[in-house]
């Protein structure tokens, strides 16, 4: 199948849930069939099937080493985002002098981020977290108050948010930090970031980075942690010595194939899909706030990833909203999908100065696939709802 073309799905339908999943890649799916079918050797094995195997990671590392402009033995493959996220902040803050117990959180962090703190509070860190303007962007101002400098061990502040999509100022807050504290370890979460604008884990002067294969096309499943050379992360579990160690078990060879095939097809297309997605989203945010009244924008207008629109229908319920759209075939969210059955505004939207008032927040994001179609089609069909769902 040629590139361009998206998966054919069972039933007509307008899917803009790409921050929570996006569909498979036909061209990973080939990639990783092949491999179950005949590269099922373990990687481990001396024969000749695992020495195959063993090429097919070589390969596959090698690939998102250069995507990331870092070096192949920088890369560890994980089970999937939140696990990177995990071993990323823990290790680094673990691996920290016992003179640093302090730890800074972003306030817009994903879960598998925020909710380690009482992990790090149990091991005697002072954990804070870091504010965020209203725009949903850090505020560096605030961060360079809360630095300790003699006992700052982790900073942990997300590329992109899941949720508003915002970008935050990685360069800045990496010099910061070389200024301030350059023994404390940073952590990026570039989960939903990465093959929508470059990234580079060195340029901030990252020690640990997370990826997730499903956010771009490939499986679910599979991560990557980056973690900086000359890093001295303990693992969260033990095992044999694969992947450096940080985390032990025989490789999912299948699955890591495919993040590499995703993020090939990613790096090749990456121009043309911000350019792309890019017009798409603006076209959308203008529609709806020039179409429906009381419509604002979450986040900033500018810094934020090509993909993400994330609007609040003010007078509105958004999980009516989200019916609505669907009995019309549109497929969005009301924000995180680690947050579907929470009420009221999750924590990112409350961090940006949201009250419990503001119950009509939709998160509507784009992907490679997405049309000037189903735009349209998501925009002509909220026009219809909001009045239906407003009292």
């Amino acid at each position: 199948m040629n590139h361009s073309q998206s998966p054919t799905p069972r039933d007509p339908i307008t899917y803009l849930d790409n921050g929570a999943t996006t569909p498979v890649d036909p061209e990973v799916i080939e990639t990783m069939v092949s491999i179950l079918r005949d590269g099922f050797g373990n990687p481990s094995s001396l024969h000749r099937l695992g020495a195959e195997a063993g090429r097919v990671l070589r390969q596959a590392r090698q690939r998102v080493a250069d995507a990331l402009s870092v070096d192949p033995d920088e890369i560890v493959f994980t089970g999937g985002g939140t696990e990177a996220d995990n071993i990323g902040v823990r290790g680094a803050a673990l691996s920290a002098s016992p003179k640093r117990k302090h730890a800074l959180l972003f306030a817009l962090e994903h879960p598998a981020v925020l909710q380690q703190r009482s992990f790090l509070e149990n091991r005697g860190f002072v954990v804070e977290e870091i504010p965020s303007l209203n725009n949903g962007i850090c505020d560096l101002d605030a961060l360079e108050t809360l630095i300790r400098p003699a006992e700052t061990a982790l900073v942990a502040v997300m590329l992109a948010n899941n949720e508003i999509g915002t970008i935050q100022p990685l360069v800045e807050i990496g010099d910061l930090m070389e200024d301030q504290c350059p023994e404390a370890a940073l952590h990026v979460d570039a989960v939903q970031a990465f093959t929508k604008m470059p990234v580079r884990p060195r340029s901030y002067r990252a020690t640990t980075l997370a990826l997730a294969a499903h956010k771009f096309h490939g499986p679910k499943g599979v991560g990557v942690l980056y973690a900086r050379k000359k890093s001295r992360i303990p693992p969260l579990v033990v095992g044999g010595g694969q992947e450096r160690g940080l985390r032990p078990g025989t490789e999912n060879v299948a699955a890591i194939a495919g993040f590499a095939k995703a993020t090939q097809l990613g790096m090749e297309h990456l121009q043309t899909d911000v350019e792309r997605m890019t017009k798409l989203r603006d076209w959308l945010i203008g529609t709806l706030c020039n179409s429906i009244d009381n419509v604002v924008l979450n986040g900033d207008p500018v810094k934020r990833i090509c993909n993400n629109v994330n609007v609040n229908i003010r007078g509105a319920r958004s999980e009516i909203l989200l019916h609505a759209l669907e009995e019309r075939g549109v497929f969005v969210s009301s924000g995180s999908a680690c947050h579907a059955s929470q009420k009221g505004p999750s924590h990112v939207l409350r961090a940006i100065g949201l009250s419990e008032e503001d119950t009509g927040c939709l998160r509507i994001t784009l992907s490679r696939f997405t049309t000037e179609e189903d735009v349209r089609h998501c925009a002509d069909a909220l026009t219809q709802v909001v009045p239906e769902a407003r009292p």
